[in-house]
């Protein structure tokens, strides 16, 4: 049987640490009125999920043009890693998705301004 991936996009550094960690600045703002969170859906996600989005479209709509340019400024070499993860190790919200990064294989990288007009 073959095994079932979901390709996951995650803005990260090299290390791995998101922009909303405290190991890097600058720590984006959360916007309760703009975003969701995976618990708003009942997700409660171990310690060991990363958050990220299953397209590039869920990704923008949560970075807008004013975070992503945030990011490219900052020294931390900001980019959006593509993952393949097994897919039951992933939980989706309509905004965004956690996954278990023990499951995760690197696919891509991406530059984030590429993302930017």
């Amino acid at each position: 049987m073959t095994e079932i991936v979901t390709r996951v996009y995650r803005i990260e550094t090299p290390e791995g640490f998101g922009p909303y960690t405290s190991e890097c600045s600058p720590k984006l703002p959360i916007d309760r009125d703009r975003h969701s969170f995976v618990e708003d859906y009942g997700v409660h996600p171990e310690e060991f999920h990363y958050f990220g989005f299953e397209s590039i479209d869920s990704l923008i709509n949560w970075f807008d043009q004013d975070l992503v340019t945030r990011l490219i400024k900052d020294e931390n070499d900001w980019r959006v890693t593509v993952y393949l993860v097994d897919s039951d190790e992933v939980i989706s919200t309509p905004e965004q998705c956690v996954f278990n990064i023990d499951y995760a294989e690197y696919d891509d990288t991406i530059d984030l301004v590429t993302f930017v007009d």
